[in-house]
């Protein structure tokens, strides 16, 4: 998704975070529980590297416009 060409790249939380099918965002041919899904803040903190590894596929396929730190030694 980062390599292509159109102007947004969505990705989903789910993917990022490696989550099971019971974090779906919805089941087709359900009527009801469909788009209640939240990603929780521990959640987050436990992705986090993977979360740094999105911020690289967007510097590195040109969709950032936030240059990274330099780090100091």
């Amino acid at each position: 998704a980062y390599a292509s060409p159109a102007n947004l790249c969505i990705t989903p939380m789910q993917d990022v975070l490696e989550l099971d099918s019971a974090h779906r965002m919805n089941t087709p041919g359900t009527k009801s529980g469909n788009w209640q899904w939240r990603f929780t803040k521990n959640m987050l903190s436990q992705g986090f590297h993977k979360i740094e590894m999105l911020a690289d596929f967007s510097r590195i396929y040109g969709r950032s416009t936030v240059e990274p730190e330099e780090s100091v030694a």
